[in-house]
């Protein structure tokens, strides 16, 4: 539980988005005293550092957190070799890691392993000497060899080598990330990550009383995160397809803001046509490949950027804001290089094995 004496929680969340989820963190904990983001400048994960037991802040940031993935109690880093020798340094540290400290004979255990980078080893050879050196320290120390359940167990060992770190701790979250929210009973095939749509609407800077639209709201997350986190917002939901108006009205029902949101079939390339108010946040994941268009040729993604962010600069608030993503960085520049809008913030993150694009725009002054 202790890393150089010291207690640390590591936190997994989208590549690119640490700050957001550093920010967050930082609000719902409160007293942490040092948060470290990308550590050893490992991309998707933050280093927690807490005062005391660190347990109870586990339990905060597994039930409020919405930019984060899980949750663990660290029990140490070390440097592996990429080489097959990287297994005996694997079941080295987790040896000395000393889950005897949380672990009983009568407890079962499950180690849950992974890998990111180029390895003589894979995560399934990981994960057999991880398991076996917690058995070996459970012998010494007890005289008995612990239960191994794979898929039910009672503690969850964390085992996560990334490049040269090996990363060790007890997984507080378990097998059900928290970007699963549990809404989702329509399944959109290019469904955003709530972890992700969250983050949009923190770099949009949402406040209450405003208006936001998602023209693209294909299963509705950004909609749902969106009115689970505001009270007052006014919050439309546009789909040029009527059943995934029906699907997001349906997620929507679920997470239980249907209420809040009013959802209108229709098409994103002429919002002025339906919208006769201002908007203040546009937040959006537009198509970008053939599967999403239903069959039309690619160069129909060009033409489809330029005519939404035409019709959207137009229902914009004087000093409202767009905050879309996709993996199209080229073509969503072209489309905002003719529109009457200009970039104020731009980053890079990993989605669904893609790199993705991050974009806020502002009308030009």
């Amino acid at each position: 539980m202790k890393v150089n004496n010291e207690f640390y929680l590591l936190i997994k969340t989208v590549p690119g988005l640490e700050d957001i989820a550093a920010m967050e963190v930082k609000n719902l904990l409160g007293n942490v005293d040092k948060i470290i983001v990308r550590p050893h400048g490992i991309m998707g994960r933050i280093l927690v550092k807490v005062s005391i037991s660190p347990f109870r802040f586990c339990r905060i940031l597994n039930e409020k957190a919405k930019s984060i993935e899980k949750v663990v109690v660290l029990l140490g880093m070390y440097k592996v070799s990429r080489t097959k020798k990287g297994l005996e340094d694997i079941y080295e540290v987790v040896k000395a890691s000393k889950f005897s400290n949380f672990l009983t004979p009568h407890d079962s255990f499950g180690v849950r392993p992974s890998r990111e980078g180029k390895h003589e080893y894979t995560s399934l050879d990981i994960g057999k000497v991880g398991g076996d050196a917690v058995i070996d320290e459970m012998k010494e120390v007890y005289g008995l060899r612990p239960a191994v359940n794979l898929k039910h167990p009672s503690i969850i060992i964390y085992c996560d080598v990334v490049g040269d770190t090996c990363m060790i701790g007890i997984d507080t979250t378990g097998d059900m990330a928290l970007h699963k929210r549990g809404y989702r009973v329509f399944d959109h095939p290019a469904a955003l990550r709530p972890t992700i749509a969250y983050a949009m609407i923190k770099i949009a800077n949402v406040k209450e009383g405003e208006i936001l639209l998602d023209p693209f709201c294909g299963g509705g997350t950004i909609l749902i995160e969106a009115a689970r986190l505001y009270r007052s917002l006014k919050i439309f939901g546009l789909d040029i397809f009527a059943e995934n108006i029906k699907g997001a009205y349906l997620n929507a029902i679920s997470a239980g803001v249907a209420e809040k949101i009013a959802f209108i079939v229709g098409d994103a390339t002429k919002l002025d046509k339906i919208f006769n108010i201002n908007i203040d946040k546009i937040i959006c994941n537009p198509p970008y490949g053939i599967r999403q268009l239903r069959g039309e040729k690619r160069k129909e993604i060009p033409r489809l950027y330029d005519k939404f962010l035409l019709s959207a600069s137009k229902i914009l608030a004087d000093d409202g804001l767009i905050c879309i993503i996709t993996p199209k960085k080229k073509t969503i520049k072209l489309a905002i290089e003719k529109s009457e809008l200009q970039i104020c913030h731009e980053r890079e993150i990993y989605h669904g094995g893609l790199k993705a694009h991050i974009f806020t725009l502002k009308k030009q002054k």
